[in-house]
């Protein structure tokens, strides 16, 4: 089990380091742990105050992360070998790695509980080796996303569920617990996945929803939650009395917002996304799931999260990250069906052939993921152009001083959304002689002046629609700019990754800039 668990360690970790930027979705999570980190007590630098988002998001989780690597900042900083750049370099790392780690101990908490007798043997390593062969999980383990810290806590939840011992004991606690921190504070859609549980288990009998000792801890449970994330954000978000999580649930559900990002049929979930993220686990966890002697608490679960996606799949918008936590469920269930039959294939009982199919069947599933998952990394890991571009400039990469230079005075840049969309954050900005202009609405005349910027970052697509360009004008202003390749797709007919470059850093020759723009702090 410790070579497997090594193995998912340097599969999240891979992910981290071979795809370091972050996107749309994880910018309120990483702004914010830079500016905890960065700006302290000084709310009034803070990202959030100046873009807070479509919906508010909780600082619990930034500070978390912040409060693990903050005194590693202070210890470079005191180093005095490494720059203000290296630092932020390095706390960016620093903040996917200790996200990534908490998943990663959250998963071998489920492995440690997975060693009970009440499962076969080597279903721990199973389950192991299935999560580290899939993308999605070590691919997102490490994302600061608010799914993520949702997919940690009720990871742990899962493992205390089915601990050793468990399977006709009482609901844990700490289940309970887990369940009303993470719905309360990060995702309330969790309660689509609670619910289920909680009834199939009254149905057991191992908990009691009508008695006071399900009710009060339960309630104490939900009331701490709740106290933790009004306490902090009423004073980060500056807002009185603030919930972020009740704000994100009435603008999904009460004023039904969500489709503004997209629909998808009613069968995507069940179709794509879950078959995509299990991948070669799949078949195997529907055939644990169903097999009647899986352990009674593993079917519970299996049950739970299977109505879990049926109900999520009602709603028109639909990502594979919102039903992330049923995959650890179900490289539960995959990982005890492939232990199962790995035992019996080592027996030394039935048809040998049969026994060596089981066995090649078994690698070969992992063997599969595996190899999907390296395709889509090297896809992923050139998903992040925005954040190519900033860093070339940031670190005064001699393909972007030819256009702008930050160290030799103080400099205005454009970010537009394309750009901060894919990869840019303050993890990536100087904060000295530079001057980052993330203005949205400004007319693409006003972005070129060399009156208001140095350089811009921008997309192809915006010469050829905002500055009404022919495609073969935009191409020859694109060869004198620096541009930086996006992934686009693959051309199955000729068996060749087709690439698209939507960011160049384009410089526009500004002058009388030396004292427009301050430095900021």
């Amino acid at each position: 089990m410790i070579k497997a668990f090594i193995l998912l360690v340097a599969a999240i970790a891979a992910h981290a380091l071979l795809a370091p930027y972050t996107k749309v979705e994880e910018s309120f999570n990483t702004q914010a742990t830079h500016d905890l980190l960065f700006h302290g007590t000084n709310i009034d630098a803070y990202d959030h105050l100046e873009f807070p988002g479509v919906v508010p998001r909780t600082f619990l989780g930034p500070l978390s992360i912040a409060s693990v690597l903050y005194p590693i900042r202070l210890l470079l900083e005191a180093s005095g070998r490494w720059s203000l750049v290296d630092q932020k370099y390095a706390m960016l790392l620093g903040t996917r790695l200790a996200l990534g780690s908490g998943l990663a101990l959250s998963l071998l908490a489920v492995a440690q509980s997975l060693r009970s007798p009440s499962y076969p043997r080597h279903s721990a390593t199973f389950f192991l080796l299935a999560c580290a062969t899939q993308f999605h999980l070590p691919f997102w383990g490490s994302r600061p996303l608010p799914n993520t810290f949702a997919l940690i806590l009720v990871t742990y939840a899962i493992a205390f569920f089915l601990r050793p011992g468990s399977q006709r004991a009482q609901m844990p606690d700490a289940t309970t617990a887990l369940f009303a921190l993470a719905g309360i504070v990060f995702r309330s859609e969790l309660v689509l996945l609670a619910v289920p549980l909680y009834l199939l288990e009254a149905a057991r009998g191992t908990v009691h929803l009508t008695r006071a000792r399900f009710w009060v801890p339960a309630a104490l449970f939900a009331s701490l939650s709740l106290a933790a994330t009004v306490t902090v954000d009423s004073y980060f978000w500056q807002r009185e009395s603030f919930w972020p999580e009740l704000n994100v649930l009435l603008f999904n559900t009460v004023a039904n917002q969500s489709h503004r990002w997209g629909v998808a049929p009613w069968h995507a979930y069940l179709t794509l996304h879950v078959p995509k993220m299990l991948l070669g686990a799949g078949p195997w966890a529907v055939l644990g799931a169903a097999s009647a002697a899986t352990a009674p608490r593993l079917r519970v679960l299996t049950t739970a999260a299977s109505l879990f996606v049926i109900a999520y799949s009602l709603l028109p918008h639909k990502e594979a990250r919102f039903v992330i936590y049923a995959v650890p469920i179900a490289n539960a269930a995959a990982g005890v069906a492939m232990a199962r039959v790995w035992t019996w294939s080592s027996s030394g009982t039935g048809w040998k052939p049969l026994r060596r199919v089981v066995r090649v069947a078994v690698l070969g599933s992992l063997a599969a993921s595996a190899a999907v998952s390296v395709a889509m990394s090297a896809a992923s890991a050139h998903n992040y152009p925005g954040g190519d571009a900033l860093r070339c400039v940031q670190r005064a990469d001699p393909r972007c001083t030819s256009i702008v230079d930050p160290t030799q005075g103080p400099v205005a840049l454009h970010i537009d959304v394309v750009t901060a969309q894919t990869g840019a954050s303050r993890f990536l900005e100087r904060t000295d002689r530079v001057h980052y202009d993330k203005s949205e609405g400004l007319s693409f005349a006003a972005r070129a002046s060399p009156r208001r910027f140095h350089a811009r970052f921008t997309s192809f697509d915006d010469w050829v629609r905002d500055a009404g360009l022919a495609e073969a004008e935009a191409h020859a202003l694109a060869g004198k700019a620096v541009c930086f390749d996006g992934f686009a797709g693959v051309d199955l007919r000729r068996a060749i990754s087709a690439w698209v470059g939507p960011i160049q850093v384009d410089g526009t020759a500004a002058t009388n800039m030396t004292d427009k723009y301050p430095a900021r702090d």
